[in-house]
């Protein structure tokens, strides 16, 4: 019997938890759509730098700083309009790109 119960209440406890993701997400978006038309101060994007690092043969990176670039984030919770959300995007300020070599053919 307290088996029964406490699967009743972990299925409720989870049908909670999903709406709860539910509801952040839509509220997450609706602020994203709402938020354009209010005044300069409420933004919704924001521009971050970022540098680019690639790998060596030897097996160390070297960082681009002489090259930075400018990411276009939105100030969300959640990746909305194909953006990534900037609390992310500030985590990672250097973007390592791999180098892929290209044999001739021939």
């Amino acid at each position: 019997m307290l088996i029964v119960r406490l699967l009743a209440l972990a299925r409720a406890a989870g049908a909670v938890l999903v709406l709860a993701v539910i509801f952040a997400y839509i509220g997450d978006w609706l602020l994203v759509r709402v938020r354009p038309h209010e005044p300069p101060a409420a933004a919704v994007y924001e521009s971050l730098t970022f540098y680019v690092a690639t790998p060596l043969k030897n097996g160390k990176v070297e960082v681009y700083y002489d090259q930075p670039q400018t990411e276009l984030c939105v100030r969300t919770l959640f990746p909305q309009l194909g953006r990534r959300p900037c609390w992310y995007a500030r985590r990672q300020p250097i973007h390592r790109i791999s180098q892929a070599t290209v044999t001739p053919r021939g």
